[in-house]
């Protein structure tokens, strides 16, 4: 609606990548209070999580750009 009010001929897409066919792994949230626990040395778990995935992707769309304009279109 608000993209709409502001005269943008585009959508927000909510369903997850499976759903949408795209071949890329969904990324955790770590927020800004996970990023100061990273920064002051603390167990930062799901930041290595976070940065593994977007490796993982990073290759995926490395090999197969199509992937990424897939996802834009």
């Amino acid at each position: 609606e608000r993209l709409a009010a502001l005269d943008l001929d585009m959508r927000i897409d909510h369903r997850s990548f499976a759903a949408r066919g795209i071949d890329l792994e969904p990324q955790n949230k770590i927020g800004p209070a996970g990023a100061r626990r990273e920064q002051r040395g603390e167990d930062a778990g799901r930041v290595a999580e976070h940065l593994a995935i977007a490796r993982r992707n990073g290759a995926r769309l490395i090999a197969d750009p199509v992937i990424a304009l897939d996802a834009l279109t």
